[in-house]
């Protein structure tokens, strides 16, 4: 089940297009986005929930009797949670900012239980929710994201946790630069906690970033 994350700041976006720099065939590669949700925001509550997933996922793999529970004690010591959020700290001082850095991804490419793969696109909206995005969207744009979490075991890390799939992106505010991607948002910050498909977003009722239109997205 999809559900929509709070407005945040992106940060070093690929959404219009996959980061393919560790691509190891042509097709591969990965739609992903930081976001940085300020605590008040919703950061702080979603930040609980991803947490919290991530270490059930990493109890239930270790006590799977065909998975983790049959490694030996000492090499299941050396396995740790992984969490795809964390807070963000002031670089010089080391404290927090009020920020939780979430990190969403997708492949570009998925492969189907017939054997054959499916090319993936990321649905790019502006805050009607239903119109496309045709602008790149840069780090500092603010967005929320349509995604759901998946237990992940990475034996070879040893490495046990959660993965933020994501299937859509709306856009509040569109930030100036180079960046590979462009977004609509809620200005308001209202938004449906649950949606089950990736189809679109409820419009954003404050939606023109900077009093645009349609074409500035």
């Amino acid at each position: 089940m999809y559900k929509d994350s709070p407005y945040g700041e992106a940060i070093y976006p690929h959404l219009n297009a996959p980061d393919t720099k560790f691509a190891k065939e042509q097709g591969d590669g990965e739609f992903k986005v930081d976001l940085a949700i300020k605590a008040e925001d919703g950061g702080e509550e979603l930040y609980s929930t991803v947490s919290a997933a991530a270490q059930q996922a990493f109890d239930d793999w270790m006590s799977d009797p065909e998975k983790g529970g049959k490694l030996p004690k000492l090499k299941r010591e050396e396995f740790k949670v992984y969490c795809p959020a964390r807070m963000e700290r002031d670089e010089n001082t080391g404290d927090p900012t009020g920020r939780y850095i979430f990190d969403f991804r997708q492949n570009a490419r998925i492969k189907l239980k017939d054997g054959t793969f499916k090319d993936v696109t990321v649905g790019l909206y502006q805050p009607d929710g239903k119109t496309a995005v045709k602008k790149g969207i840069w780090s500092g744009s603010v967005l929320r994201v349509r995604y759901s979490i998946r237990p992940i075991p990475m034996p070879g890390l040893k490495q046990v946790g959660v993965r933020l799939d994501f299937a859509a992106v709306q856009v509040r505010k569109l930030a100036g630069g180079k960046s590979q991607q462009g977004f609509a948002a809620d200005p308001n910050g209202e938004y449906d906690q649950g949606g089950d498909d990736a189809d679109g977003f409820a419009a954003d009722q404050g939606g023109n970033a900077n009093g645009s239109g349609p074409a500035d997205y």
